[in-house]
């Protein structure tokens, strides 16, 4: 099983064409192996296209980023969960998920279902399953290869709280084992107070706020949360 991979990002500039100003520059970004940092900030900040930077996707910047100190663009492709799983119609819960690589046996992939709570599903088409269902599967595609780097792109978007409560319960369940690095965007401070250990907030400055709360995320309760998402809230609201 991977361990978590050192993220060191380094953008001295990104641009777009459309845009009077750079999206990025001079931000420098370090995160430690198997932490869960979270990426807060008001939409069209730039958040997803860092994720695409890091995931090697976007190469159109200057500057570099590491994993493990091996360009992003060359090093073992990150697990990386979208807005929309975007599973495969055709193929059943198993078969999106060993579409993730040749090496994804099918062992593997029903202990991932298992772990996402959907034993018994193995065989069903994306159709037949739930929104939150399709997401669940999404995020143990996202680790079947068991990358060093898991990166999560507003997962818990327009879910209905209680899905969300359940859907952040499994993946802090999975990535308390399986122990990847995780970079995680949302707009929403809930999500920040309940998966990170760190939490990063980006104005159009670059980085406005890099916040460690002061109850570890396992030690956390409902309690300690509300106060740390009051907290980060208030500090975006104050941005804008």
């Amino acid at each position: 099983m991977a361990s978590g991979a050192a993220l060191t990002i380094e953008i001295r500039e990104k641009r777009f064409d459309v845009l009077p100003e750079p999206l990025f520059a001079d931000f420098e970004l370090e995160i430690a192996p198997s932490s869960v940092v979270a990426l807060l900030g008001p939409s069209g900040i730039g958040k997803s296209t860092l994720l695409r930077m890091v995931a090697g996707v976007d190469t159109d910047f200057t500057g570099r980023i590491t994993l493990d100190g091996v360009e992003a663009a060359a090093a073992a492709p990150p697990g990386f969960v979208f807005q929309d799983p975007r599973l495969l119609p055709w193929l059943d819960a198993v078969g999106n998920i060993r579409a993730a690589g040749p090496s994804v046996t099918e062992t593997h992939a029903r202990e991932l279902l298992a772990d996402m709570g959907l034993s018994g599903f193995e065989g069903a088409l994306p159709h037949e399953l739930s929104g939150g269902m399709q997401r669940r599967v999404g995020v143990a595609r996202a680790l079947a290869a068991e990358p060093g780097l898991l990166l999560l792109d507003e997962p818990f978007v327009s879910l209905d709280e209680a899905l969300v409560q359940e859907l952040q319960t499994l993946v802090l369940n999975v990535i308390d084992r399986r122990r990847p690095t995780v970079l995680l965007v949302s707009h929403a401070a809930t999500d920040a107070a309940r998966l990170g250990d760190r939490v990063v907030i980006l104005s159009r400055d670059g980085i406005a706020a890099d916040i460690t709360p002061d109850v570890p995320r396992s030690e956390r309760s409902a309690e300690d949360r509300a106060r740390i998402a009051q907290d980060l809230a208030q500090r975006m609201e104050a941005l804008r």
